[in-house]
């Protein structure tokens, strides 16, 4: 009765699981939640859940050739169009982010899987030894019972009794060994089973484990591939930029009516005992340090102020101090990107910060702010004046015998208003991920005008003597040639003062 009791139990489960087969049903957007759900499993309900899931990740494994295969075609479905590049790029940053997470959220669970494994078979091994030495006991109590279980020896262990209450006292005593016995036997069986299920547990959970170690590895794949494939698409998008954003920002310029600067605000400039002239504007010390985010004057003291000083004039700044406070480190340096494209400034990555304080390195003035943008930036976007730059600052400083236009793109926002006086290491911005960034950070230019007054640089400005007027660029423009420094106007390495 009992085999076909156990037949008719296993012929119905193969039924059940041929009309309903385990199916690699979607989990998609669940994958965090299952990967912690399946790293341990406890009941039927999730191991039956887990399975389905152990499906989907393998149906997913299948598909890596085809996702290496689109992530390829990019390249040519995208062509030149800067606006289709600037949309791929986009989704793949997104992709790749949404790769790492999965890759991190992935091996958390290939741990949590592994350290489960151990602590079941640890389990597996102390109750083995258990049942084993319950076992040997079980069987040399059988043994013993066998002497009194004897057709004979039963008899005579009755037989034996001194009265009618021994007889019934010693018959008792045989039907509560035999029950114990049952029991102990009915105990240990079930133990039995447990153990049996632990080790079917520990199968499936080896049985994830590599399914995940293969999900590992297929991840780790799509993204060496897709991070190629990105780098390529970069140096496109760097060259069709490089190509459209000279005359994209002139004209934008052009159109922005920039407000004008009212120079009768300055005040004459003291004279200067130092050098008559510095025909790059150099200051080779270092203004900062990478490493801490320190704030070191570069000679320059904040306390000479961007107003008057003494008997009323302008001082200029004896050094550029570093403008960042806080921690930073040079993400990406001037001329070039490491990816291809001009850079015509330094990045002063840093790291996941926003809201770092930006300060004047010198005394000078204010000539352009914009504060327009979202604090959310990706690679193309648009937003900003000049474009592509966010919220973004560009100011007149005088220091070591030599002007400075010095721009600061991509902010959270600006505090030093359009036409104010500023002295060196004074509040005037906050970084930010603003305009086309791809991470938090700000984007330095520096343009050596020269050893003219603060005055006349801003006149020439407002004028149009470089080449039109409120041409933020003061004449050497934002082409494929970055115009680095040869003679007045020219854009200088901003490593040149700032650590590098």
């Amino acid at each position: 009765m009992r085999k076909k009791l156990l037949l008719l139990t296993l012929s119905s489960s193969l039924f059940i699981m041929c009309a309903y087969p385990v199916q690699a049903k979607s989990f998609a957007g669940r994958e965090e939640e299952m990967n912690q759900k399946c790293s341990a499993i406890y009941d039927e309900e999730t191991q039956r859940e887990c399975e389905e899931y152990k499906a989907y990740i393998q149906e997913q494994n299948q598909n890596l050739n085809k996702d290496i295969q689109n992530i390829k075609s990019q390249l040519s479905a995208v062509g030149n169009d800067i606006n289709k590049l600037t949309e791929q790029l986009k989704k793949n940053n997104d992709t790749i982010k949404n790769l790492d997470s999965k890759i991190l959220n992935v091996q958390n669970s290939i741990d949590a899987i592994s350290r489960n494994i151990v602590s079941l078979n640890k389990k597996i091994d102390e109750k083995a030894k258990n049942i084993e030495k319950r076992d040997k006991q079980m069987r040399e109590r059988l043994v013993e019972m066998q002497v009194y279980t004897g057709s004979n020896n039963f008899v005579d262990f009755l037989m034996g009794s001194s009265s009618f209450a021994d007889l019934l006292r010693r018959s008792e005593i045989l039907g509560e060994l035999n029950a114990y016995e049952s029991e102990q036997i009915k105990a240990l069986n079930k133990e039995k089973e447990e153990l049996y299920q632990d080790k079917e547990k520990v199968q499936k959970q080896k049985d994830m484990l590599e399914t995940q170690k293969a999900s590992l590895k297929n991840n780790k794949e799509k993204a060496v591939e897709l991070k190629a494939v990105n780098d390529q698409l970069m140096s496109k998008y760097r060259k069709q930029e490089d190509e459209l954003l000279d005359a994209k920002i002139r004209k934008q310029l052009a159109q922005s009516n920039l407000p004008t600067i009212d120079t009768s605000i300055i005040p004459k400039e003291e004279p200067d005992n130092g050098n008559d002239n510095n025909s790059n504007g150099g200051d080779s010390s270092s203004g900062g340090d990478s490493s801490n985010g320190g704030n070191s004057s570069g000679g320059g003291d904040s306390s000479n102020g961007g107003g008057s000083s003494g008997g009323g004039g302008f001082k200029p700044s004896s050094g550029l101090i570093v403008p960042i406070q806080g921690k930073w480190y040079r993400s990406a340096g001037t001329w070039a990107y490491p990816d291809g494209g001009v850079h015509r400034g330094m990045d002063f990555g840093t790291y996941s910060a926003t809201g770092l304080s930006v300060v004047a390195p010198a005394n000078g003035i204010v000539i352009w702010t914009y504060n327009g943008c979202a604090n959310n930036g990706y690679l193309g976007n648009q937003c900003g004046i000049p474009n592509t730059t966010g919220n973004n600052m560009t100011i007149v400083v005088r220091a070591n015998n030599t002007t400075y236009a010095i721009s600061f793109y991509h902010l959270t926002s600006t505090v030093a208003p359009v036409g104010s006086m500023i002295s060196q290491g004074q509040l005037i911005a906050y970084t930010g991920n603003s305009g086309s960034s791809t991470g938090p950070h700000c984007h330095i230019e520096v343009i050596n005008l020269g050893n003219i007054s603060l005055e006349t640089a801003v006149q020439r400005y407002n004028t149009g003597y470089y080449s039109y007027p409120k041409d933020l660029s003061f004449g050497v423009g934002w082409g494929i040639d970055p115009k680095a420094c040869g003679s007045a106007p020219c854009r200088m390495r901003p490593e040149t003062f700032w650590g590098y």
